[in-house]
């Protein structure tokens, strides 16, 4: 099994997507990194592709895909092993994003990333059965741009880690790579790759799994219902609605053994613990932006597995939400009450099931 830290930095208009290249170039030079090619995932819903093809012959040929409603038409060297394309032809067109070419999906990638002074692994390339995205397992750097506009251009960089020392080293390089644009904000996750025996033996766990994860998952969900029922039966209602969502997640959470709070923009909180065998419990809260429905999760996740459990329930048609801050208090309180029942009637049971997880892997939510 190998494992990977993924940063994703939202570059937006701050640099424009064609000097976007420059700033990369820049930082590898500075942190002493080399990489060995340079990659392009490009997908079209015109004629786009057909038209590079024609003027540059090296990067196709490109490939149809039918869907429902629209075909899509991808140019790629990373679906197809040992395709090459040279390197000034790929930062030309780069160079030209997003006039006088547009994509519906852009993606370039510095492949195979020297990170702490080694290569290692190399890359494995998936391609989404049902989405048709490419899903790259490997020390990269990637430009990413969809069709939404400038304002989405983003970094994102994925290192392949191995112990602890080297899962400090990625922290390190994210650090420096955020100064290098800018200081741009960055988000943190990380994914696994297993190999077909891997994946066969986490399938069986699955299985076996299964029916505990059921019957937690029905148990769960009428605690949840039963507390939004509380809730709206022993708090008032009023028009203006003020409460903290982070101040008692943070302090009610510690007390049952939580840390590692974040924040991501948007009205998502979060909050870890890490269980025995390396795995996490992680508590998720979001507040939707419109009717300022609160609702949240649990998920339980450790290297090759990931299952989400609810804590409360909530329907944008009800448009219920807390209102006060003695509500949110309450709330929170009972969810971390129902994720202590939650870890003594069915978190032990689905462990036992599977293998540790190391103690220097971070969070993996992305199996």
């Amino acid at each position: 099994m190998r494992y990977f830290k993924k940063f994703l930095y939202i570059v937006g208009r701050k640099i424009e997507y064609k000097n976007a290249f420059g700033y990369i170039d820049a930082f590898l030079s500075e942190q002493n990194l080399r990489y060995d090619s340079m990659g392009y995932d490009l997908i079209s819903l015109d004629d786009n592709c057909y038209k590079m093809v024609k003027k540059y012959p090296q990067l196709g040929p490109f490939e149809q895909v039918k869907k429902e409603y629209s075909d899509h038409y991808i140019l790629s060297n990373m679906r197809v092993p040992g395709r090459c394309c040279d390197e000034s032809t790929i930062r030309l067109i780069g160079s030209k994003i997003p006039r006088p070419y547009n994509f519906f999906d852009t993606n370039f990638y510095y492949r195979n990333v020297t990170f702490f002074s080694v290569e290692r692994g190399g890359e494995d390339v998936r391609v989404d059965s049902h989405s048709n995205y490419v899903h790259v397992f490997g020390s990269y750097i990637e430009l990413y741009r969809d069709f939404e506009g400038p304002q989405s251009t983003s970094v994102i960089m994925m290192i392949e880690v191995f112990d602890q020392q080297t899962s400090l080293q990625a922290d390190a390089y994210a650090q420096r790579l955020s100064i290098a644009l800018g200081k741009v904000k960055y988000l943190s996750s990380s994914s696994i790759c297993m190999d077909a025996a891997e994946e066969s033996m986490y399938a069986g766990l699955q299985q076996k799994a299964a029916p505990i994860v059921n019957a937690a998952t029905v148990d769960l969900t009428e605690k949840a219902e039963q507390l939004t029922l509380y809730l709206q039966e022993n708090f008032p209602v009023y028009d203006e609605v003020k409460f903290s969502i982070a101040k008692p997640l943070k302090k009610i959470g510690k007390q049952y053994g939580f840390g590692d709070y974040s924040y991501v923009a948007g009205g998502f909180y979060q909050i870890t613990k890490r269980v025995s065998g390396g795995h996490y419990v992680v508590l998720e809260v979001d507040m939707g932006p419109m009717f300022r429905c609160v609702g949240a999760g649990i998920s339980l996740c450790g290297a090759g597995f990931s299952y989400r459990f609810p804590c409360t329930y909530y329907s944008p048609c009800s448009h219920y939400s807390p209102c006060s801050q003695e509500e949110m208090d309450c709330m929170m309180t009972r969810i971390f009450e129902t994720i202590a029942y939650f870890e003594e009637n069915y978190m032990t049971k689905i462990l036992k099931l599977y293998p540790d997880t190391p103690e220097w892997c971070p969070v993996c939510l992305d199996n």
